[in-house]
């Protein structure tokens, strides 16, 4: 009876460690002239595909549904993230957040093809091409706001800055992301020994069930 009870003790605890909220967005890279975006994009951190980084943001402060912030094209906003996604290869590819499932903090992925990311920052496709050539790069714009009602009379220190996981990769068949093949092998090994031990359960329970049933027409004669 010990046994139960501890697993009825940590089996909440262990919830509470591992609950997390997911953004995700796929896209496939189109390719686009590789036309020179200029110096702002320098400073935007690189994600190879397979790659996963912790970063840290400042939200936006509450505002009302649909309203942004961070609305500028010239210069990046503290509330934002932009990263170049380094997807060299066609297929659909993942970018994937993950933050606590405590935080109040909602956020936002808006996915960009090079081209499109030229006509978002209204700059030139025709005089700052580098050789006419192809890429397949793309970006990501990630926005955070802060979200909730605050309970009157009640002083909240909220952190200034707040952390999440962003991870790319490549999808495998253009459904699965190669981080999850470990689960998905562990229940495909399940039902593999389901196939083959259930068959012969039902034989063990029959032949159990049987026994019971001429146990009680004996008793009862």
């Amino acid at each position: 009876m010990l046994l139960p009870r501890l697993v009825l003790v940590a089996l909440p605890l262990l919830c509470q460690r591992a609950a997390a909220d997911t953004e995700i967005v796929n896209f496939t890279p189109e390719p686009s002239d590789n036309v020179d975006i200029g110096q702002r994009a320098a400073a935007w951190r690189v994600l190879q595909p397979g790659a996963a980084e912790i970063l840290d943001i400042e939200p936006a402060p509450r505002q009302p549904i649909g309203s942004s912030m961070c609305n500028s094209t010239t210069q990046d906003c503290p509330h934002e993230h932009w990263l170049v996604l380094e997807t060299a290869s066609p297929g659909m590819h993942t970018i994937r957040i993950s933050y606590p499932a405590t935080s109040s903090v909602s956020y936002s992925i808006k996915t960009f093809s090079h081209a499109a990311l030229v006509s978002y920052l209204s700059l030139s496709n025709s005089s700052t091409a580098l050789q006419r050539s192809q890429t397949l790069r793309s970006y990501a714009r990630i926005t955070s706001q802060r979200i909730g009602a605050l309970t009157p009379g009640i002083r909240y220190v909220e952190p200034s800055h707040v952390k999440y996981h962003v991870t790319l990769e490549r999808l495998i068949f253009g459904v699965i992301p190669p981080s999850t093949l470990p689960v998905v092998a562990a229940v495909v090994l399940v039902l593999v020994t389901m196939c083959f031990a259930v068959p012969r359960l039902f034989v063990v329970f029959d032949a159990l069930t049987r026994d019971a049933a001429r146990d009680v027409q004996r008793k009862g004669q």
